[in-house]
């Protein structure tokens, strides 16, 4: 899969799901203010309308869609919190890194592990306590806000093989870009289910007898009720049927749309899972346990249906418009070798481009290598919600002494005598680390970081921004911890990044980076910049014909808030702007190698971690 194609295609596909909600929405507006506006007839509210004004229908339709449009626009709001959100839906539990049960810990260095070879953050890991079945799903909007989700069941179950090939498939997910796309479903599912909450609080209403015959026109039957003659608790029964009969039609369209979506995907997450892990018998003995379970994939929760599509294994096993994922045996069909060769991953770019987003193997081998060398203290201290941002700052501390306890002090002073002893003894243990494990440890703390409350990030961001200026100038590998640092601190949610205004122009952001990289990553800086600008010009990057060199370099965190907006396939031409400038002299040094996985953590574009391995070996892609 070509993983910046894969990210367009799902933006488009999340442009065309806007406009069938919206179609839906107008659909179940019309007849479902024609239904109130017949309610409103045979209780007299509006008696002699028959048929109902076309007035009072369009009025009525207008709020129903008003209503629908502010719960799908609430449950956004409220899923942007993060995939954790979704999870804490189903009853999940978070995971802190500190539980002493070995199946939890297998799940832990799982996931952190094959986060490490994708280059992707770790994830926010939940379990699904109350689920004996075997499923799993990931959610989020974005990278930065992922969390991946496993039932009990999944643990008690799996062998450490198959909960990889689980967790691989959940990956894919998010390397595919399906898990934004499945997450938004979320959202407008539940815009179209409150029409039929709506009626169903009618007909309850209708139960109780609460309407009552008082008044004349309540008292006989009303002549432009569609000739039912109905009034009072007979004819609220009948709207509020109606309404829950034409919600449910939404939701049912919906779902057809949303099963459409997800039963190719699902396929394409296991070609990626076992091209991630080179492991089928892991994936395949995970579905096979799932046929053979008594309790296969099903889960209790109460809202278990609106997350189908996001499960890895459908737990209600419907079929045709309405199956999430093709059946168990077609998926194993699929995973035996030489079956089904269409479904294999392609890599159709070259060079590092085509290593973005197309972990394998030997990713996970490095990754598992670079863990085990972490110290132990760090690694724990990663997973500690009070150690966790602590080491962030270790991570920038300056090794001099005299520079150094002028940043305990500042730190001392803003958090506290304890967390700058806690803080110092961290720096030591993290001094004589390479980038690349700076890098990880970083990485490693992703779910603490954003456990912390806002005004803590506030804090955390100002002191590593006081520590990284402490001598005057902001080295290059200091200015890449801190970017990654800030986006993992950052206030606002990362998938809204398009929708705040640039404040500079595509062209001379990406020009910036360029720059940037040039003059940290060595070698030839005239050189470098002109290698790296001349890909974005003959690439045909946007505004580079009228782009002037900027008066400034442009760090990561600076780009990724600008070009955050654009296409991925813009995002491949940068990323071979910058892997041309930092290679101009023909090397590829360690430094290097971790300067631009930064920036493409800084673009959401994950680097996966054999790059370290196989720097020199890359070729530089020039158009």
């Amino acid at each position: 899969m070509d993983f910046f194609r894969s990210q367009d295609l799902a933006r488009s596909k999340s442009r065309g799901l806007v406009l069938s909600f919206l179609t839906a929405t107008l659909a179940v507006a019309v007849v479902g203010g024609f239904i109130l506006a017949w309610l409103l007839a045979v209780t007299g509210a509006a008696p002699g309308q028959d048929p109902p004004d076309r007035g009072l229908v369009m009025a009525l339709g207008a709020l129903i869609a008003g209503i629908i449009l502010l719960a799908s626009a609430l449950r956004h709001r409220q899923l942007a919190a993060g995939g954790g959100e979704v999870a804490r839906t189903l009853g999940g539990r978070a995971l802190t890194g500190e539980e002493s049960d070995p199946r939890y810990r297998r799940l832990e260095n799982v996931v952190e592990e094959m986060a490490i070879a994708a280059g992707l953050p770790v994830p926010a890991v939940y379990v699904l306590d109350q689920e004996s079945g075997i499923n799993a799903f990931a959610a989020g909007l974005g990278t930065r806000d992922a969390a991946i989700a496993v039932t009990r069941g999944a643990l008690e179950t799996l062998t450490r093989d198959e909960l990889q090939g689980v967790v691989g498939h959940e990956f894919s997910h998010i390397l595919n870009g399906d898990m934004r796309l499945n997450q938004r479903l979320l959202g407008y599912l539940f815009g179209l289910m409150v029409v039929s909450l709506i009626g169903r609080t009618i007909l309850e209403a209708a139960g109780r007898g609460r309407v009552g015959r008082s008044s004349a026109s309540a008292r006989a039957p009303a002549r432009g009720a569609l000739g039912l003659g109905l009034t009072g608790a007979p004819a609220l029964a009948v709207a509020g049927l109606g309404l829950i009969v034409l919600g449910w039609l939404g939701v049912l369209a919906g779902r057809v749309l949303q099963a459409a979506v997800s039963r190719q995907r699902e396929l394409l997450a296991d070609a990626s899972a076992v091209q991630f892990t080179r492991n089928p018998a892991g994936l395949a003995g995970a579905l096979r346990k799932i046929a053979a379970s008594g309790h296969g994939a099903r889960l209790t929760a109460a809202r278990r249906d609106e997350v189908r599509h996001m499960l890895f294994a459908d737990s209600r096993r419907l079929a045709g418009l309405l199956a999430t994922h093709p059946t168990i045996e077609r998926r194993l069909q699929a995973l035996e070798p030489g079956r089904h060769p269409g479904l294999a991953v392609s890599r159709p770019r070259t060079g590092l481009v085509g290593e973005i987003g197309q972990p394998g193997p030997a990713s996970l081998v490095s990754a598992s290598r670079l863990l085990a060398s972490l110290p132990p203290a760090a690694t724990d201290a990663a997973h500690g919600d009070w150690d966790a941002p602590l080491l962030a700052l270790a991570l920038i501390a300056e090794a001099k002494n005299p520079l150094r306890d002028h940043q305990l002090s500042a730190a001392g002073q803003t958090l506290g005598v304890s967390a700058a002893e806690s803080l110092a003894s961290l720096a030591n243990s993290v001094r004589p680390m390479a980038d690349d494990q700076r890098l990880v440890l970083l990485d490693l703390a992703a779910p603490a970081l954003r456990r912390q409350s806002l005004p803590r990030r506030e804090t955390l961001a100002s002191l590593a921004r006081r520590f990284a200026e402490a001598d005057g100038i902001i080295a290059p590998f200091e200015a890449a911890l801190l970017a990654n640092l800030e986006l993992y601190l950052r206030e606002e949610d990362t998938h809204l990044t398009h929708r705040r205004p640039s404040v500079a122009p595509p062209g001379s952001a990406a020009l910036g980076l360029v720059q940037w990289m040039a003059n940290a990553a060595g070698g030839r800086r005239d050189a470098a910049l002109a290698t790296g600008r001349q890909v974005l010009a003959e690439s045909g990057f946007p505004g580079m014909a009228a782009t002037d060199l900027p008066a400034g370099e442009l760090p990561p965190a600076g780009a990724a808030g600008i070009l955050g907006q654009m296409d991925y396939q813009y995002r491949a031409i940068l990323v071979e702007a910058l892997d041309a400038a930092a290679r101009e002299d023909g090397v590829l040094q360690p430094r290097e190698s971790a300067l631009l996985r930064a920036c493409c953590a800084a673009l959401e574009c994950p680097l996966p971690r054999t790059l370290d391995e196989r720097a020199n070996s890359l070729p530089v892609t020039v158009p």
